[in-house]
């Protein structure tokens, strides 16, 4: 248990500077003169978050609020770290009325500090994660209630659950025990209940989880180590195997040679998990309103085709031509290509490119540009699930040759340039992608920048996949291109064998820096997803197109 509390102690002196505000000691109950206290944290570049309370471990004797993942807070979440009566205080049901009444003062006060509230989040590990698991499967519950604080008109309810190896079920805890396991939960089972859950069997009923499983329950997301010595992993697997009965919402996330907690539950794998769990259910949004459809701009028109190509023999792909409603064939377009053609030309995903086409060309922040979306080819005969597993990607897009900008302008453009009126100006010529997708489309540009002048790359892989390392040298040693760069990555981004992506992107600003060429870099915390290059596409599409608006503009 120390070994945990260490853990989340590192983890808050390297984030610590995440906060935006803190607000400590904030009393949300009274018990006759024993204030019970909260913290409430809120992240540096979030206006509005959601927000996420924490429950503390400790065998529910030990630990203090201050026992709180703050990395949470670089994800975008307010975080509430609630003190709650330890078990040589006062025994069940005490902890669970004094965490709900958290959560009704939290709910009630969510103006006064500036996070949302209408969808709760309640985390917590070890006996914080029961905690948290039998407080949000209790929803509603009279008897767990209890009628701490002024605020017993606001609800408890909690609308998802993430619980880090909790025990789920208490009169099944000691039997599944290791010897070790049986001397940390036997006195502590003891101190909590009043008495060995054998002979208090009804009370630790009342305080197991998996007995108040019913169909209106939240989202659940365990994480458990399969080495845990002190909580076994049946625990979780009880409490997932109940949600599963019911058709509820469930994840399960068994982390090998894991124990009863560590670092590796909060590392950047395990925290993507997670929050991607969690904003799928909070439905949190981070796109501006250029990210947005709205009801008096004109909506331009997605066609999809199939391309045979002769240069990457024997592949075929999907492609995508978005053309705005402002074309008029008598004016030239620009012309903006984008690799992994799919993921932009969702209007439901990261990017967005059509909603966000139409909102910058109507208000004329770029020019008039049709949008070219490629997939990458395929040779088998069967289409994979997914274009990101079309077998020709690597080859098409890793390689530092010119064989894609030759596919492009000998095949694809021409192609377009039948039915729509292209402009020739190079500086109307813009390319983009993400991953592999990005630095293919920077060797296009590199390649032939006699036709490509703008480039955009999102988390882009210059990194020894095909060579792509080499660039930072390149730019160093080589004749100077006329070309454009938006460079975007995650300081979280992808650390393996073919190299550090965040190292490289960085190297690649440092080389463009050297030969001043006209580029910008922004960095975030993400990780390899193209959220957070979506998040700003509206402001990254008017930076590269901006010395063309400007033209217009002066003509």
């Amino acid at each position: 248990m120390k070994f945990l509390f260490l853990c989340i102690l590192f983890l808050n002196i390297l984030y610590a500077g995440t906060a935006r505000q803190i607000n400590k000691d904030v009393v949300y109950a009274n018990i006759g003169d024993r204030p019970l206290k909260l913290d409430i944290y809120m992240p540096a570049n979030e206006d509005n978050p959601f927000l996420l309370v924490w429950i503390h471990g400790g065998a529910w004797r030990a630990g203090t609020k201050e026992d709180v993942p703050l990395i949470f807070l670089d994800y975008g979440f307010a975080v509430a770290s609630v003190e709650y009566r330890l078990s040589e205080e006062a025994s069940f049901p005490a902890p669970v009325h004094d965490i709900k009444a958290a959560v009704r003062f939290l709910r009630a006060n969510a103006n006064s500090y500036g996070y949302r509230a209408e969808k709760i989040t309640l985390a917590g590990s070890s006996a914080g994660g029961h905690l948290v698991a039998l407080v949000g499967t209790s929803n509603k519950n009279k008897e767990l209630e209890g009628s701490l604080g002024e605020y017993t008109e606001y609800s408890s309810s909690v609308q998802a659950i993430v619980d880090y190896f909790g025990p789920t079920n208490l009169t099944t805890i000691l039997k599944q025990s290791t010897p070790h396991g049986l001397s940390v939960r036997e006195p502590a089972l003891k101190l909590f209940l009043g008495d060995s859950p054998d002979k208090a069997e009804e009370k630790a009923r009342q305080a197991s989880p998996v007995f108040y499983i019913d169909k209106n329950d939240p989202p659940l997301y365990i994480l458990h180590g399969d080495q845990d010595p002190q909580v076994h992993i049946n625990q979780s697997h009880e409490l997932y195997a109940k949600y599963k009965e019911l058709g509820l919402s469930a994840e399960f996330e068994v982390i090998p040679g894991a124990a009863h907690g560590g670092d590796t539950f909060f590392d950047n794998t395990h925290m993507q998990h997670v929050v991607t769990f969690l904003d799928d259910i909070l439905e949190r949004d981070f796109f501006t309103e250029d990210s947005k459809p709205k009801q008096d701009v004109p909506v331009g028109t997605v066609t999809k085709y199939t391309w045979k190509s002769n240069i990457f023999e024997n592949t075929t792909r999907d492609y995508y031509i978005y053309v705005p409603a402002q074309y008029q064939p008598q004016e030239p377009a620009g012309l903006m290509i984008f690799q992994d053609g799919h993921a932009y030309v969702d209007t439901n995903g990261h990017q967005r490119v059509p909603i966000v086409f139409d909102n910058l060309i109507y208000q004329k922040k770029i020019p008039v540009v049709i949008g070219l979306f490629i997939n990458p080819g395929h040779k088998g005969n069967v289409k994979p699930d997914s274009p990101w597993q079309n077998d020709n990607r690597r080859y098409e897009y890793d390689r530092l040759t010119d064989d894609y900008s030759r596919f492009l302008l000998e095949e694809l453009i021409p192609e377009i340039s039948k039915k729509y009126n292209i402009s020739k100006d190079r500086k109307m010529h813009a390319i983009a992608g993400l991953s592999s997708g990005a630095i293919c489309a920077f060797t296009a540009a590199w390649q032939r920048p006699d036709y490509f002048h703008k480039v955009l790359s999102q988390i882009g892989s210059f990194t020894n996949i095909e060579g792509g390392h080499n660039y930072p040298a390149l730019i160093r040693k080589k004749e100077k291109r006329d070309i454009k760069i938006f460079l975007q990555d995650g300081k979280n981004d992808l650390d393996n064998e073919h190299g550090n992506w965040w190292l490289s992107n960085q190297q690649m600003e440092a080389a463009l820096k050297y030969r001043n060429y006209e580029y910008k870099f922004v960095a975030d915390n993400g990780k390899h997803s193209g959220l957070k290059g979506g998040q700003i596409l509206p402001q990254s599409l008017i930076w590269l197109w901006s010395d063309v608006v400007k033209n217009k503009h002066n003509q």
